[in-house]
């Protein structure tokens, strides 16, 4: 049994391109075995990866051997 749904049209070309040469319902259920984003994510690593990058590329040589002095 199949049903019609409706999607937004970048939502599908995200889709398509995802599934490769799946069908859509092989990739949906893919989809549904993976961790939320959301879990994934934990505490805004991603959203906040660009600050991150910069104050990572900001910290100095010394603030980089105090840190693996400490791990």
């Amino acid at each position: 049994m199949s049903k019609n749904i409706s999607i937004s049209d970048d939502v599908y070309e995200w889709l398509k391109k995802m599934k490769g040469d799946d069908s859509f319902s092989s990739a949906i259920r893919e989809l549904r075995k993976r961790k939320s984003l959301e879990e994934i994510n934990g505490m805004n690593i991603l959203e906040d990866w660009e600050i991150t990058k910069r104050e990572i590329k900001e910290m100095s040589d010394k603030e980089w051997e105090r840190l693996e002095d400490a791990a």
